[in-house]
């Protein structure tokens, strides 16, 4: 069967091969369908150093997914969208959550990876992760997501230990016009979007939007899945450009949401699952001021509040975060380029009472504040680059952080850079590892505890939990030797110390389990991209990533649990082939294919999937779309039942729509 699916896959890649080499050339688009290979010099990115700068110089593993990508991948969540970075683990848990991370230590709430939506933070507190379900925006809103494997805590702060995303929208001058899109599928039962952009003054833009959608559950033995998800989002940007020296932006959105799950109860005996419906809603404002000096020089003020409410069984909580931040940038020094800046962040929750969780405080408030500076030195006038940096902060758990980094960037010619890096991040704790009370079910494949096979347990924090660690030495490559060439590549070892453990306090029942810091190992990998557009009509994405992971636990620690399954919960190698291609008749024909190794703690077996996008562009303004999603197999897991079992995690199935969008 496997040999069979692999043929299948080929053979659609070599026709879509055949079709662009018998002289296919590409039919006049708008923007929203040129296929071209963008010139690395000419892609800027802000993620690496905090101001725009060329992807091709930039001194990190970073790897940008444009609108073209989103566009025309035919996803349609953030999760599903960030499988197309190499080096990031996606895995579907169910139908409404992800399990999202960078080089290791994946969950539904990875700890290690800071998440931003236009610099706004959705990295949460309590738990620390994010709530994948909770986070959209309208795909054709978003300029670029950048996204770094790797520490960034130099210039991010904490949290930012693996990885850091940011997706970035486009200015409301770049989205005048009404856009509206409607579809409807297997799983996506019904879905639609429209926004409207308009002048409202000399120099003022305005855009608003309204989304919404419906998806089927997942699929579990017996069809009884009950994660089915709706939600409906709504938002606006204003941006104020003062001339050529400032810009003014205004943005916020509003969703409210509800998603099915069904929950392991601790119990003594069974029944244990528990069905329900979460709901979840939010709401946020930022403003950002950006001024650009007349020597060059600029700075910028950026400032929001983000208020969330989400109730289940498990938890209730109401939390209010404000944020302000400053940064300049000094662009005329001699050979030098220093950035600088500080910032304070705010936040309060309110906790309601659940049968399976509890807090030592049920209301709290938490202060960070921190600066950071980094400084860019060019050791020759071209070729040659040194950067050192470092951030410092201070937080109510565990007071003064430091994370410093030094980076070494090389570039003798317009088509090539090579870069070094040695980092120190920072994890800082939630306020649940310090002040939680969890009851939960263990549950091991192939065990069962004094003849059940779920063993109920108590985990509660610590106030002495510390801020977990890692050192990271990165070296990366990457040109384009040719404009229909680009080449991307990483290497890396990072050394971790005070990884979260669970250390057994008793042997009653339930059985009493500690959040301590007794864990430490190492992770190795490596990280490849290719873009190649042989021909004016076609262009080909590919990737691929291994990771190797060697964790080991203090003298002093009981926990037998939690090495193994870190050490496999991801994938060792993921691989991934993307092409597009324009037709005549203004068709576009895309496809995806991508390989995951085995997950062997959840004995989940690897797998290869096809996803197809065909679309009709009937006119300048209106777009016909059909998608196939993991169209190689009925059903299959990404994800299984990690050994504290707290939702039933379900298949993804095989799905398909259709789409169509309107440009006036």
């Amino acid at each position: 069967m496997r040999k069979q699916e692999i043929r299948r896959a080929c053979a659609l890649i070599v026709t879509s091969w055949l079709a662009a080499t018998t002289g296919v050339r590409a039919t006049p688009m708008d923007d929203l369908i040129a296929l071209e290979l963008e010139d690395l010099n000419d892609v800027r990115v802000t993620l690496a150093s905090r101001h725009p700068e060329p992807q091709l110089t930039a001194p990190a593993a970073l790897y940008v997914i444009n609108r073209e990508d989103l566009l025309r991948s035919g996803v349609t969540t953030i999760p599903d969208a960030l499988r197309m970075v190499p080096g990031l683990q996606v895995a579907q848990m169910e139908a409404n959550k992800w399990a999202v991370t960078s080089r290791g230590f994946n969950g539904r709430f990875a700890r290690h990876m800071l998440v931003q939506i236009d610099g706004r933070t959705v990295y949460t507190p309590l738990f620390s992760g994010v709530f994948w379900e909770a986070q959209d925006t309208l795909f054709a809103d978003v300029e670029q997501i950048e996204v770094i494997r790797g520490p960034g805590g130099s210039l991010w702060g904490a949290n930012a230990v693996n990885g850091i995303i940011n997706i970035v929208t486009r200015r409301a001058k770049d989205t005048q016009g009404v856009w509206l899109e409607t579809g409807s599928g297997t799983e996506e039962r019904a879905f639609g979007a429209v926004r409207v952009g308009v002048k409202a003054g000399p120099d003022t833009y305005v855009r608003v939007y309204a989304k919404g959608f419906e998806r089927d559950a997942g699929d579990v033995p017996g069809g009884n899945a009950q994660d089915d998800w709706r939600k409906v989002q709504a938002g606006f940007r204003v941006d104020w450009e003062q001339g050529a020296r400032n810009l003014i932006t205004l943005q916020g959105d509003t969703y409210d949401a509800s998603a099915g799950q069904r929950l392991l109860v601790p119990a003594f005996a069974g029944p244990y699952w528990l069905a329900e419906r979460a709901s979840f809603s939010g709401a946020n404002l930022l403003t950002r001021w950006q001024h650009t000096g007349r020597a060059g020089n600029d700075w910028t003020l950026t400032a929001y509040v983000d208020q969330t409410r989400r109730s289940e069984f498990t938890f209730d909580e109401e939390r209010l975060t404000w944020d302000a931040d400053f940064q300049y940038r000094l662009a005329n020094l001699p050979r030098q380029n220093l950035v600088w800046g500080a910032g304070c962040r705010g936040t309060r929750d309110r906790l309601g009472l659940s049968p399976v969780q509890s807090f030592s405080d049920y209301a709290r408030q938490d202060r960070l504040y921190s600066a950071f500076a980094q400084d860019t030195v060019r050791l020759t006038p071209e070729a040659l680059s040194l950067i050192l940096g470092s951030k410092v902060e201070h937080n109510d758990y565990t007071g003064w952080e430091f994370q410093p980094n030094i980076r070494l960037v090389c570039a003798p010619d317009k088509r090539q850079s090579c870069w070094a890096a040695v980092s120190r991040a920072v994890r800082t704790p939630s306020r649940a590892e310090h002040t939680v009370r969890l009851e939960r079910l263990l549950s091991r494949p192939g065990m069962t505890f004094f003849g059940q096979d779920v063993l109920p347990l108590v985990v509660t924090g610590d106030d002495t939990y510390e801020s977990e660690t890692v050192l990271a030495c990165e070296l990366g490559y990457r040109a384009q030797p040719i404009p229909a060439f680009a080449l991307d590549l990483t290497a890396f070892c990072n050394r971790y110390d005070r990884i979260q453990s669970l250390e057994a306090a008793g042997t009653e029942l339930p059985v009493p389990f500690m959040l301590r810091n007794k864990i430490q190992g190492r992770t190795y990998g490596a990280e490849a991209a290719a873009d190649w557009h042989p021909v004016n009509a076609w262009k080909l994405r590919a990737s691929y990533a291994y990771l190797y992971m060697d964790l080991w636990n203090d003298p002093d620690s009981l926990d037998i649990f939690t090495v193994p399954t870190w050490e496999n919960d991801v994938p060792h190698s993921q691989a991934s082939l993307q092409s597009r291609l324009n037709l005549p008749a203004g068709i576009q024909f895309d496809q995806w294919l991508r390989y995951v190794d085995p997950v062997e703690v959840e004995a989940l077996p690897s797998y290869l999937e096809l996803d197809l996008r065909i679309a009709w562009r009937l006119s300048k303004r209106v777009e016909l779309a059909l998608a196939g999603r993991n169209l190689l197999h009925t059903r299959h897991r990404e994800y299984g039942p990690s050994f504290l079992l707290t939702t039933e995690t379900t298949a993804v199935e095989r799905s398909v729509y259709g789409k169509l969008t309107c440009q006036f």
